[in-house]
Protein backbone atom coordinates (compact mmCIF):
# COMPACT_ATOMS: atom_id res chain seq x y z
CA UNK A 1 0.00 0.00 0.00
CA UNK A 2 2.43 2.36 0.91
CA UNK A 3 5.88 1.29 -0.75
CA UNK A 4 3.56 0.54 -4.13
CA UNK A 5 1.06 3.35 -4.50
CA UNK A 6 -0.73 1.75 -7.78
CA UNK A 7 -1.27 -1.47 -6.22
CA UNK A 8 -5.01 -2.60 -4.77
CA UNK A 9 -4.28 -3.76 -1.31
CA UNK A 10 -7.37 -5.27 0.72
CA UNK A 11 -7.23 -7.10 4.12
CA UNK A 12 -10.51 -9.35 4.56
CA UNK A 13 -12.19 -11.87 6.64
CA UNK A 14 -14.48 -13.85 4.67
CA UNK A 15 -16.46 -15.58 7.71
CA UNK A 16 -16.44 -12.23 9.86
CA UNK A 17 -17.83 -9.95 7.17
CA UNK A 18 -19.10 -11.63 3.62
CA UNK A 19 -19.90 -7.93 2.03
CA UNK A 20 -16.55 -6.63 2.66
CA UNK A 21 -15.12 -9.59 1.42
CA UNK A 22 -17.61 -9.38 -1.95
CA UNK A 23 -16.59 -4.96 -2.06
CA UNK A 24 -12.90 -5.70 -1.97
CA UNK A 25 -12.90 -8.61 -4.68
CA UNK A 26 -14.94 -6.41 -7.20
CA UNK A 27 -12.46 -3.69 -6.99
CA UNK A 28 -9.72 -5.44 -6.84
CA UNK A 29 -10.85 -7.19 -10.54
CA UNK A 30 -12.00 -3.42 -11.67
CA UNK A 31 -8.34 -1.84 -10.63
CA UNK A 32 -6.06 -1.66 -13.69
CA UNK A 33 -2.98 -2.68 -12.03
CA UNK A 34 -1.53 -5.18 -9.89
CA UNK A 35 -4.30 -5.93 -6.60
CA UNK A 36 -3.57 -8.19 -3.23
CA UNK A 37 -6.35 -9.55 -1.12
CA UNK A 38 -5.24 -11.00 2.09
CA UNK A 39 -7.41 -13.01 4.04
CA UNK A 40 -7.64 -14.03 7.74
CA UNK A 41 -9.03 -18.03 7.69
CA UNK A 42 -9.23 -19.54 10.45
CA UNK A 43 -7.76 -23.16 10.45
CA UNK A 44 -7.05 -26.62 12.42
CA UNK A 45 -3.47 -25.35 12.47
CA UNK A 46 -3.69 -22.28 14.32
CA UNK A 47 -4.89 -24.86 17.41
CA UNK A 48 -8.11 -23.87 17.30
CA UNK A 49 -10.48 -26.59 19.36
CA UNK A 50 -13.69 -26.09 17.80
CA UNK A 51 -13.28 -25.55 14.08
CA UNK A 52 -17.22 -25.45 14.18
CA UNK A 53 -17.02 -22.06 15.30
CA UNK A 54 -14.75 -20.62 13.11
CA UNK A 55 -17.19 -17.52 12.17
CA UNK A 56 -17.00 -16.12 15.76
CA UNK A 57 -13.52 -17.05 16.13
CA UNK A 58 -12.70 -14.79 12.67
CA UNK A 59 -15.70 -12.28 14.08
CA UNK A 60 -13.28 -11.79 17.16
CA UNK A 61 -10.67 -11.48 15.41
CA UNK A 62 -11.54 -8.39 13.71
CA UNK A 63 -13.52 -7.08 16.79
CA UNK A 64 -10.76 -7.31 18.96
CA UNK A 65 -8.10 -5.32 16.21
CA UNK A 66 -6.43 -8.47 15.91
CA UNK A 67 -7.01 -8.33 12.14
CA UNK A 68 -8.26 -5.13 10.57
CA UNK A 69 -10.52 -4.91 7.50
CA UNK A 70 -9.49 -2.03 4.97
CA UNK A 71 -9.45 -1.67 1.21
CA UNK A 72 -6.78 1.03 -0.36
CA UNK A 73 -7.73 1.99 -3.98
CA UNK A 74 -5.04 3.90 -5.39
CA UNK A 75 -6.00 7.03 -6.77
CA UNK A 76 -5.58 8.12 -10.87
CA UNK A 77 -2.43 10.98 -9.78
CA UNK A 78 0.30 10.30 -6.86
CA UNK A 79 -1.25 11.40 -3.10
CA UNK A 80 -5.03 10.60 -4.45
CA UNK A 81 -5.35 6.91 -3.29
CA UNK A 82 -8.42 6.23 -0.60
CA UNK A 83 -8.04 4.03 2.65
CA UNK A 84 -11.35 2.64 3.52
CA UNK A 85 -11.45 1.36 7.09
CA UNK A 86 -14.14 -1.04 7.07
CA UNK A 87 -13.89 -1.96 10.60
CA UNK A 88 -13.87 1.35 12.48
CA UNK A 89 -13.72 0.39 16.14
CA UNK A 90 -11.92 -1.95 17.89
CA UNK A 91 -15.29 -3.22 19.79
CA UNK A 92 -13.70 -6.59 21.98
CA UNK A 93 -11.01 -7.70 24.07
CA UNK A 94 -8.16 -9.14 22.63
CA UNK A 95 -7.44 -11.77 25.30
CA UNK A 96 -10.61 -13.04 24.31
CA UNK A 97 -9.33 -14.06 21.08
CA UNK A 98 -6.28 -15.14 22.14
CA UNK A 99 -7.77 -17.43 24.57
CA UNK A 100 -9.44 -19.48 21.48
CA UNK A 101 -6.21 -20.09 19.66
CA UNK A 102 -3.95 -22.96 21.22
CA UNK A 103 -1.09 -21.06 19.01
CA UNK A 104 -1.15 -18.24 22.10
CA UNK A 105 -2.20 -20.23 24.33
CA UNK A 106 1.33 -22.56 24.69
CA UNK A 107 3.29 -19.97 26.38
CA UNK A 108 0.19 -18.62 28.55
CA UNK A 109 0.37 -22.43 29.93
CA UNK A 110 4.12 -22.37 30.39
CA UNK A 111 5.27 -18.86 31.40
CA UNK A 112 2.07 -17.44 32.05
CA UNK A 113 3.81 -13.98 33.44
CA UNK A 114 5.93 -13.65 29.90
CA UNK A 115 2.16 -14.53 27.94
CA UNK A 116 0.36 -12.16 29.90
CA UNK A 117 3.33 -9.32 29.08
CA UNK A 118 3.49 -10.29 25.19
CA UNK A 119 -0.17 -9.88 25.50
CA UNK A 120 -0.55 -6.55 26.54
CA UNK A 121 2.52 -5.43 24.09
CA UNK A 122 0.56 -6.70 21.33
CA UNK A 123 -2.85 -5.37 22.60
CA UNK A 124 -0.83 -2.20 22.47
CA UNK A 125 0.62 -2.79 19.21
CA UNK A 126 -3.48 -3.26 18.04
CA UNK A 127 -4.18 -0.20 19.31
CA UNK A 128 -1.98 1.87 18.02
CA UNK A 129 -2.06 0.31 14.45
CA UNK A 130 -6.01 0.81 14.67
CA UNK A 131 -5.09 5.06 15.00
CA UNK A 132 -3.08 5.10 12.43
CA UNK A 133 -5.63 2.92 9.31
CA UNK A 134 -8.14 5.78 11.05
CA UNK A 135 -5.87 8.56 10.11
CA UNK A 136 -5.16 7.26 7.18
CA UNK A 137 -8.76 6.76 6.14
CA UNK A 138 -9.41 10.31 6.91
CA UNK A 139 -6.92 11.76 3.77
CA UNK A 140 -6.04 10.59 0.92
CA UNK A 141 -2.53 8.16 1.04
CA UNK A 142 0.81 9.74 0.67
CA UNK A 143 3.33 7.75 -1.22
CA UNK A 144 5.74 6.62 1.18
CA UNK A 145 3.50 6.73 4.51
CA UNK A 146 3.48 3.77 6.80
CA UNK A 147 0.65 1.76 7.72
Amino acid sequence: MQSYPDCYVASVSLEANYNQVVKAMAEAEAHHGPSLIIAYSPCAMHGIANMGASASNAKLAVDSGYWPLYRYRPGNTAGDGQLVLDSKKIKGELEEFLKLENRFMVLARKDPETAKALHDLMDTDIKLRHERLVAMSKKPVVEGEQA
